[in-house]
């Protein structure tokens, strides 16, 4: 879905499946690094877990809990992290069975 990159426009969607959703826009505001790469810094404080979407509606993140000490902000887990998280590059088989 393209790079991301600190000012990108997210959105979220309140009430999704009823009869009034409500749209909420927000932007990336950082991009950390180091032990806590993969970690986005964003102004949709509001729901946790809800997916953040870009204009073309692929997904960037996945929004995860509110900042420490800053109110309506929140920090949310890029979809290339959950990707690697869930599929990481390593084998499927146990090396070891009988080690259980």
């Amino acid at each position: 879905a393209g790079a991301l990159r600190s000012t990108m426009p997210v959105f979220t969607i309140l009430n999704a499946g009823t009869q009034f959703p409500i749209l909420i826009r927000g932007m990336i505001m950082d991009i950390l690094s180091g032990v806590l790469e993969g970690i986005l810094v964003t102004d949709i404080p509001l729901p946790h877990a809800a997916p953040l979407l870009s204009a073309s509606g692929h997904l960037v993140a996945i929004n995860y809990r509110q900042a420490p000490k800053r109110e309506k902000v929140s920090m949310a887990i890029s979809a290339e992290t959950l990707r690697e998280w869930l599929r990481p590059e390593s084998s499927t088989t146990d090396p070891d069975p009988s080690a259980r």
